[in-house]
């Protein structure tokens, strides 16, 4: 029997917080579609991102690597970096892949209405929005829920939620 090939998506939690104290998130909009994993144009989210083998087997590296590729952001505007252990497999569906999705935090330590832009152009910056604003639109990725509910209940960071 052969074992599946592994795939690891990271997803980058940025936040900041705005001036009511309340915290927000990045989010993109898909520009492609990936049928494989559900994934439709005009799909919102935080970034996401495939660990590759120049991140090393490191979520961070993977999320510093995702802030620059979906925002256009070096990874000095990030600050409070950390990854959260707990792992996703959202796509029991998928036969010829295991699929696990992480996730990672990160601070924004730049100007909040900074141009953010997608270099690679599979994303475009939607801007800054609260969990349960993301959670509210119509059209989001299968990541999105799972990994936004973890977040708000299970991470330090519920304060100003």
């Amino acid at each position: 029997m052969n074992e599946k090939k592994k795939i690891v998506g990271v997803g980058l939690i940025l936040y900041r917080v705005d001036d009511c104290g309340r915290m927000r998130i990045m989010v993109v909009r898909e520009r492609r579609a990936k049928p494989l994993i559900g994934k439709e144009v005009g799909m919102l989210s935080f970034p996401l991102e495939t660990q590759e083998t120049q991140d090393e087997g490191s979520i961070i590296r993977t999320m510093r690597r995702c802030a620059g590729e979906e925002l256009g952001i070096p990874p000095e505007r990030m600050d409070e970096c950390f990854p959260v252990a707990t792992e996703f497999r959202l796509f029991p569906g998928v036969e010829e892949f295991d699929i696990v999705t992480r996730y990672g935090i990160a601070r924004y330590i730049g100007t909040f209405d900074a141009g953010f832009s997608s270099p690679s152009g599979e994303t475009e910056a939607v801007g800054w929005m609260t969990v349960p604003e993301l959670l509210a639109q119509p059209l989001i990725r299968v990541e999105t829920r799972p990994i936004c509910e973890h977040f708000l209940w299970e991470t330090p960071h519920r304060e100003g939620w």
